[in-house]
């Protein structure tokens, strides 16, 4: 399903970029961590190891320049930590304020969806959840530093918030793992098709 709306997002992209010059398309890498928490719901049970709170991101955007002060843009982030790794899909709408010095600052809000797929098993037994989906709200804040031939160097933090719960059975225990709110913080750069 994930990979169906990627490909369609680019397709669709792709072909508007022919037509028009006011998109942009960039990738970014960054630093994520997400809050986890585990809540026993009968007894206890203890996992062999803690869940890695701490990753990194990888994105790829496709926008289009609704304004001078409005972009929106489609978004795909792989974030990914020791035990699990998301695949968040957004759309998000920034606005840029005025150039100061040599950047322009933006606010943004975002909303899409996201899975969580376990990379490792929580416990081995056959009754556990090992992906999730939920809804992604969040806010970004950056800065965009113009730079030559078009491009642009992106500096951007997020907070998205989801709601991922994984149920773990085990011989009568039962437990759950919540993955919440995730901060994100990457670097990247920008193409603007419009020359």
């Amino acid at each position: 399903m994930l990979n169906k709306i990627m490909l369609a997002a680019l397709l669709f992209s792709s072909a508007a970029i022919a037509n028009d010059t006011n998109y942009f398309a960039g990738v970014g890498l960054g630093y994520s961590d997400v809050n986890v928490h585990q809540n026993d719901q009968l007894n206890s049970i203890t996992l062999g190891n803690k869940i890695d709170e701490n990753g990194y991101n990888i994105a790829i955007e496709g926008g289009y320049h609704y304004s001078d002060k409005i972009d929106f843009t489609l978004n795909y982030q792989r974030v990914i930590f020791n035990d699990v790794y998301l695949n968040n899909v957004y759309a998000s709408t920034q606005y840029k304020f005025d150039k100061t010095w040599k950047y322009i600052p933006y606010a943004g809000v975002n909303l899409g969806l996201s899975q969580l797929h376990w990379s490792k098993k929580p416990l081995n037994t056959i009754d556990n959840d090992y992906y999730s989906s939920s809804y992604l709200i969040g806010v970004s804040a950056g800065l965009l530093f113009p730079l030559e031939n078009n491009f642009t160097l992106k500096i951007d933090y997020q907070f998205n918030y989801m709601e991922h719960t994984t149920n773990i059975d085990d011989s009568g225990a039962k437990s759950e793992i919540l993955h919440g709110g995730s901060n994100h913080v990457s670097i990247g750069l920008r193409y603007d098709f419009n020359l």
